[in-house]
């Protein structure tokens, strides 16, 4: 997300000539301390169990505790004048919410909630979330064909076009009619994802506006434990 470097030679020109041998470690103090308090600002603070960071306002029903933590910072060091704000590899699914583009299937198809779990947020046995997790999982639901609840299939005929309707079905009665009702909809192995979390911008804000302060506390610190 962002990738950070500092120039030395700016601040040979504030430090006294006596420290300059801690140049660098001041400049990585300070580089890591921005941000460490930019994660912060996303994500919210760790005593508070990560609430109110700027994340929840841009994911529906807030971000789980699990994404949060994986928002790491690569830290530098004297040797390196380059930090990163990244996200671990295995929260990759922040990437088409943040840049947008393509989800595709990790498998051969897509789970997705149908229309109607969407807006009533149940049905039968299956719920969702806030978050847009799903429960119980697909596997766990299938087992209940046994019951005659549930099945995965399409359906075949005029309605609706054949290969728009894979997925899990619920069968029920409405009164003593028979009636299908799609759950779980697995018709499509790609689908488009829009942009909604713009945490470059907001991550390039905290940085400019906060950069001085970490480094001047940094230089501070750097002053006080010289030897």
């Amino acid at each position: 997300m962002i990738d950070f470097k500092y120039d030395p030679n700016e601040i040979n020109r504030i430090l006294p000539r006596e420290f300059a041998r801690q140049i660098k470690y001041t400049l990585s103090v300070g580089i890591n301390n921005v941000l460490y308090g930019a994660r912060e600002k996303q994500i919210g603070k760790k005593e508070t169990n990560y609430t109110g960071g700027e994340m929840d306002e841009y994911l529906a029903g807030g971000s789980r505790v699990w994404t949060k933590k994986g928002m790491a910072v690569i830290q530098a060091n004297k040797n390196s004048l380059k930090g990163k704000l990244i996200f671990e590899s295995n929260r990759e699914y922040m990437r088409p919410l943040i840049y947008g583009g393509t989800v595709t299937a990790r498998k051969s198809k897509l789970v997705q909630p149908s229309k109607r779990l969407l807006e009533s947020k149940k049905i039968g046995a299956v719920s969702i979330n806030e978050q847009g997790g799903i429960s119980p999982l697909r596997k766990a639901v299938a087992k209940n064909k046994i019951k005659k609840s549930y099945f995965l299939g399409e359906l075949k005929g005029k309605r609706p076009k054949e290969g728009n309707s894979y997925g899990l079905w619920r069968r029920y009665k409405d009164g003593k009619t028979p009636r299908l009702q799609l759950v779980l909809s697995l018709a499509r192995s790609s689908r488009q994802q829009e942009s909604i979390y713009p945490a470059d911008r907001l991550i390039d804000h905290y940085v400019d506006k906060n950069i001085q302060r970490h480094m001047e506390d940094a230089m501070a610190y750097a002053i006080k434990t010289a030897k």
